[in-house]
Formats: structure tokens, C-alpha cells, sequence
């Protein structure tokens, strides 16, 4: 079996009232976007905090080797600010856009080149490619030891993305969180079939952050859309979905499969801990526990799918990065009768609407 892995590496610091220097200047151009194709994956990442989604068609924009495996996918991000209850999202609509977050909490950039989808390529100079020389380190964008661009694998991509104007928030109506999200993409031509992110989450605002949680939304189309079986495997962090044998297209000979997978979540302080992440091990740290909630089911009701722009979005959208369904109760996992916070784990079912990675962060 061909399988596609996506694996999901998050770092989410919550920087309270951060300053970002990156300059205001720059020619007006509309969201953009552009392709990772280090390997055999092919697939879409936008300044709006959504990646895998056709821009103009709005079809499954991640393939391998052609295959289409992911409709769509991005970011939620949910916590309660002075008692309110605030959700920030990008899935099939999203309430982010292109820009960075000033020292006052005012966003800005939305529509300046300055803050497109940047992209980098081994061999690549400040001669041979625009984005090289202009990679946004003052922004935030990572850079090496020399100060030139950091090139992670063959291949790297970084954008910068906010929520903070409310005329570009189209799946919450609740104020923004005042968030200024940092994406990277990477990859290498020897591991064909793998693709690695990282989000950075900063709180540009003024408020802290309080039961703060972050997922990344996935909407699965292993090649048809009405075939897909989904499990998750807590041990490895790990949600995936493949073509339900007795339902492929009968012209596919061959079988696929698309996963999420958690490598690293974010630290909290924990003595007598260790946590192992990229950089090396992090004593008297450890990781957040990552959950695996099912956000979208057509039947039953309780885990119907999210309505945008109501008043209840921002609570229902909160309540699946918890695990829990519209009406707050929690999953059940069916082989033991216990709640869990792995909605998936250990059986399949057939996938008619999303399914999100998530964990708690402390703010």
C-alpha cells in the first residue's frame, strides 16, 4: 500500500505583546499562495491559514504522485479571554488573512506582498530566487547561524497570518484573539512522501490566553470523497485515513492512505520531567497531551457539523479541540464504554466530514 504521511510538528509559545518589526511597505496583492513540491506530494499553502485547498476551485489540492487525498485543512485556535469564550479558524472559510500584529495590537500588511507564502529551494541564492532575497527574517521568518534564510530539508516555505481583522473573520463572529500565526513547510526529495509544519502562535494583544487549545483541522478525500475510512493510534500521536476497500473506484489499482501525526507539542514546565523535542532534550519540561476529536459527523446530531457565523460557533468549535460534541458531552470510545479524547481510537469509521488534531496550551 502507498501511503502519503503528513506529519504535523507544533510550536505554539504564546508571546504576550511582542513587537513585530516587519516593514509596512509593499505593492497590494490579493491572499496568495504557493506549492510544496519537494517530492511526490503536490500541495497548496495559503496566507490565510488554510493549506490543501484548490484556491480558485476550491477542490482536494493535495496529491500524491496525482492522487487527491486532502480536501482541505488548517488551523483552529480556541481560548477564553477575560471570561469570553474566542475561536479563530481555517478549514473550508477561514478568519485569517496575510499580516503581522503591531506593538499596539493593530494588524497590518493585509494585502502587501511583504507577507505572501515565501518559498525556498536547495541551490537557490538572493540572484536566482526573489524569495531568498527577500526572506522576511525582521518578520519573524527562521534564519541560520550566517543570517541567510534557513533551508530545512530541500525545500522550505514561511508565511505570516492573523485574525485580527474582524472584515476577513468568515467562520467565527466572535472578536479575534489577536493572534499572529508563523507557518513552516518542509521537506526532502529522499523521504518522497512525507511533509512536515510547524506553527509558531504568538498573543500579540493585550489579554492573556486561558485554556487555550490548537488543532489542525483535516477533511480527508483518499481519492473518491465518500469512501474514506478514518482511525488514530494515541501511542504514536497519530490520526489517519485511507479508501475503504469494498467502496475504491474500481479504475484505482492502487490503495493509499493520508496521516496526521504529532511530533512535537508544546512544553510546559514540569519538574522532574524531561521533554525531548528537535532542538534537543528540555529538562523539567513535557509535552501538552495531544487529542484526537472527531470535529464533524452527519449522524449522530451531537457531532453535526459546525455552523459559521452564529453565535454558537465560536462554543461549538471550542468544545470539539476539548473532545466534546455540540451539546458537551464527551466521546465515547465504544470498545470500552469510557470518555476519551480520542474519538478515533482503535476502530473506523466512514469519514463524511473532518476530523482535528489537537492539545492544550497554557497561556
Amino acid at each position: 500500500m502507498r501511503k502519503s504521511f503528513l506529519l504535523i510538528v507544533l510550536s505554539c509559545p504564546l508571546l504576550l505583546g511582542a513587537e513585530n518589526p516587519l516593514p509596512r511597505s509593499g505593492s497590494q496583492v490579493s491572499s496568495h499562495y504557493n506549492y510544496f513540491a519537494a517530492n511526490r506530494i503536490s500541495c497548496s499553502i495559503h496566507d490565510n491559514g488554510t493549506f490543501a485547498r484548490h484556491p480558485t476551485t476550491g477542490n482536494s489540492d493535495f496529491s500524491l504522485d496525482g492522487v487527491e487525498l486532502i480536501c482541505t485543512s488548517g488551523i483552529w485556535v480556541g481560548a477564553l479571554v477575560d471570561g469570553q469564550m474566542r475561536v479563530s479558524s481555517a478549514d473550508f472559510v477561514t478568519d485569517f488573512c496575510g499580516g503581522a500584529i503591531g506593538p499596539t495590537g493593530e494588524p497590518f500588511g493585509r494585502g502587501d506582498s511583504t507577507f505572501r507564502v515565501y518559498k525556498i529551494s536547495r541551490g537557490d541564492s538572493p540572484v536566482t530566487n526573489p524569495d531568498y532575497a527577500q526572506w522576511p527574517i525582521a518578520g519573524g521568518a527562521p534564519s541560520d547561524e550566517h543570517g541567510n534564510p534557513l533551508l530545512l530539508g530541500d525545500q522550505t516555505l514561511w508565511c505570516s497570518f492573523v485574525d485580527s481583522y474582524p472584515e476577513e473573520r468568515s467562520a467565527n463572529i466572535c472578536a479575534p484573539l489577536g493572534a499572529e500565526v508563523h507557518l513552516m513547510v518542509w521537506g526532502w526529495r529522499e523521504i518522497d512522501n512525507i511533509m512536515f509544519l510547524e506553527w509558531k502562535l504568538h498573543n500579540r494583544s493585550s489579554h492573556l490566553w486561558q485554556d487555550c487549545y490548537i488543532g489542525a483541522y483535516a477533511d480527508p478525500d483518499v481519492g473518491m470523497a465518500n469512501n474514506d475510512l478514518v482511525a488514530s493510534d494515541s501511542t504514536l500521536s497519530l490520526v489517519y485515513a485511507f479508501d475503504a476497500p469494498q467502496r475504491r473506484d474500481p479504475w484505482e489499482r492502487v490503495k493509499h492512505a493520508v496521516g496526521y501525526q504529532m511530533l512535537q507539542s508544546p512544553l510546559i514546565p514540569s519538574p522532574g520531567d524531561t521533554a525531548f523535542t528537535f532542538s534537543g532534550p528540555r529538562i523539567g519540561y513535557s509535552h501538552v497531551p495531544v487529542y484526537s476529536p472527531r470535529a464533524e459527523k452527519h449522524v449522530p446530531h451531537e457531532w453535526a457539523d459546525i455552523s459559521y457565523q452564529q453565535t454558537t460557533t465560536a462554543l461549538e468549535m471550542y468544545r470539539r479541540l476539548r473532545c466534546l460534541a455540540t451539546n458537551g458531552e464527551a466521546a465515547v470510545d465504544p470498545s470500552t464504554g469510557r470518555t476519551t479524547t480520542w474519538a478515533t481510537k482503535g476502530i473506523l469509521s466512514l469519514d463524511w466530514g473532518g476530523s482535528i488534531m489537537a492539545q492544550r496550551t497554557e497561556g
